[in-house]
Formats: C-alpha cells, structure tokens, sequence
C-alpha cells in the first residue's frame, strides 16, 4: 500500500485530480496498451458530465493520477509478453532487487525535503 505524503504545494499530478474532481469527472481507469519502438502508450478513461472520454497520456503520467484517485491500472497481456521477450531476448541476466518498503521510502523523502523557502537574493532587472 502507497504511503500519503504531505507536500507544500500540490503536485501535477494531484493538480490534474483536483481538476477532475471540481469538473465531476471521474477516471475509471489507465489503460497501458500499446509498446513501439521502446516506447509505451497509455491511456485514461473518464466519465463525466459530458459522458465519456479517452486521454492519450505517458504511462508514468497516468499511473500517478490513477494512484491519486485510486483508478484501477490495467497492462495489456500483449505489452506484458513484449517486455518478457525483449529481457529475454536481450539475455539479460536477472538482478537482485534492493527493496525497499513504503515506511522507509516515505521516511527516505521525509528526510530528503526541503525544510523551508531558500533566501531570496535580490537583483536588479537588466537596463534598470
């Protein structure tokens, strides 16, 4: 289970949800379902006002919004079997995994954030 974290300010992606929100949209899902080229395709449903729509998006785009509103993510079987034949066609041997777990992660940024606003220099505009 993801950890919330508090930020100062919203995210894009928590920007994007409270848009949808305050429009009465509703993502019913992120579709991953395309791989070319090395490159993935994904897609989110919505429902709303104005009925139904797809919005061609990055993967990594979709993902955060859906894990945002908590919209359910779905791989097509054949991007999943592209990615298997690729690492095996490549050989690549498999590595170990370095886990860690969402306390440690959300400790990790805690940590890591910044504490408060950085100074302000001042500085006079150009021909001022």
């Amino acid at each position: 289970m993801l950890e919330k974290v508090s930020v100062p300010r919203p995210l894009t992606h928590a920007f994007t949800a409270n848009l949808l929100r305050a429009s009465g949209v509703r993502v019913e899902q992120v579709r991953i379902h395309r791989l070319l080229d090395e490159t993935f395709y994904a897609d989110v449903q919505l429902e709303g006002p104005a009925g139904r729509a797809s919005v061609d998006a990055r993967p990594s785009d979709c993902m955060a919004l859906a894990l945002e509103l908590g919209a359910p993510i779905y791989v097509a079987t054949d991007v999943l079997t592209a990615v298997e034949q690729a690492r095996r066609d490549r050989a690549e041997p498999e590595q170990p995994v370095d886990m860690m777990n969402a306390s440690a992660i959300v400790a990790q940024m805690i940590e890591q954030w910044p504490v408060g606003p950085k100074p302000v220099r001042k500085v006079d505009a150009p021909g001022a």
